[in-house]
């Protein structure tokens, strides 16, 4: 996805959101977030594609397949990663390898049993040369992403403010592990991602296609691929973009702020949201409502930071320290609202289609 997701400010682009935000001196206004536009401005958003949302994802099986020389599926145990892999068993698409991280080191992940469980089937019955990779996320991965960039790392490309870097963004760059495998694949490889579900703004009265970008850009300066959003297949997104305002249109309870409830993924509407959009069942029952998120929260005070925390502290190692800095040093340049996140350019869908009598009186204020 790269020069696909960017940040520009005052003519000057950027992969590093920390640096967009320092340029633009905190004024999130002045940053322009860069997603797809050149994409985007060419679909007719008002045209629903005719095609299926799962014979869409069984095209873009075979168009990845037809692309690359390797193909690698990250997954986790949640909706999106196994609708990916259904979705290649359907198409008769071959996957090369199946990849996860495995931060047993600091997070009992209740997905982990679920990802081997579905690589083991499909190593059994789909293809028995299937490599299976657990990328080893631990306690050493991390204190060597701060002795690399020292108090550089609010610089780098992503979005987390863990003190764990474990997104696709980082790891990518900084895993010594992974870069091996990487380096030992024959032929063009591409490592895909189940990013990312629709996110759309109901604002009076009408639908429009947005991203923010602390939900897309965990993947920045990388050479990985977005499954769900592409420019490669823009009807895929289009398609999901449509199935999620018919699921929003079914609701009684329909208005501006229900819509951005459920997409920061409430647990009470997870799943149905999910479904509504296309996705198979996740086979994680931890999954199943987003309850693994409530423990991988985007900040220190996550149960997987809480645990790293523990252990730099305890082994006197300095990332911690270079981490507390670095926080520190964007909160006196920024304030708290170096957190807030950035959207891109809106994108005109159609006219909300809802029946309910009282969604005129919920929708305008």
């Amino acid at each position: 996805m790269i020069d696909q997701v960017y940040y520009q400010v005052d003519g000057i682009k950027t992969q590093s959101r920390n640096e967009a935000m320092i340029l633009a001196g905190g004024d999130i206004s002045r940053i322009y977030f860069y997603f797809m536009d050149d994409t985007w401005k060419t679909v007719d958003w008002n045209i629903e594609p005719i095609e299926s949302f799962d014979i869409l994802c069984e095209k873009r099986c075979r168009q990845l397949r037809e692309k690359f020389d390797w193909v690698c599926v990250w997954t986790s145990g949640g909706y999106d990663t196994q609708t990916v892999l259904e979705s290649f068993i359907r198409s008769g698409a071959r996957i090369d390898e199946i990849a996860f991280m495995d931060r047993k080191d600091y997070y009992d992940d209740p997905e982990i049993p679920i990802i081997l469980e579905n690589a083991v089937f499909y190593q059994k019955y789909h293809n028995s040369n299937l490599k299976i990779s657990p990328i080893k996320i631990d306690y050493d991965y991390t204190d060597k992403f701060y002795q690399r960039l020292k108090s550089d790392w609010v610089l780098s490309p992503g979005v987390s403010f863990r003190f764990s870097k474990s997104t696709a963004s980082y790891v990518h760059q900084f895993s010594d592990h992974l870069n091996k495998i990487k380096s030992n694949t024959q032929g063009r490889r591409v490592d895909i991602y189940g990013k990312e579900k629709a996110l759309l703004d109901l604002r009076d009265g009408q639908w429009y296609m947005i991203m923010i970008d602390l939900a897309i850009t965990d993947n920045m300066n990388t050479t990985t691929e977005y499954f769900f959003i592409t420019p490669d297949l823009p009807e895929l997104h289009v398609k999901q973009c449509y199935l999620a305002m018919q699921w929003f249109e079914q609701r009684s309870d329909l208005s501006h702020e229900f819509v951005h409830h459920v997409q920061s993924h409430v647990a009470e509407h997870y799943q149905s949201w999910n479904l509504g959009m296309g996705r198979k069942q996740t086979r994680c029952s931890k999954s199943v409502d987003a309850l693994t998120k409530r423990y991988f929260l985007q900040n220190d005070k996550s149960f997987e930071s809480k645990k790293l925390l523990n252990h730099a502290v305890a082994e006197k190692r300095n990332s911690y320290n270079l981490y507390q800095q670095g926080v520190l040093d964007l909160r006196r340049v920024l304030g708290d609202g170096f957190k807030q996140g950035v959207k891109s350019k809106e994108w005109y869908i159609r006219p909300c289609r809802s029946t309910h009598p009282n969604y005129k009186s919920l929708i305008f204020w």
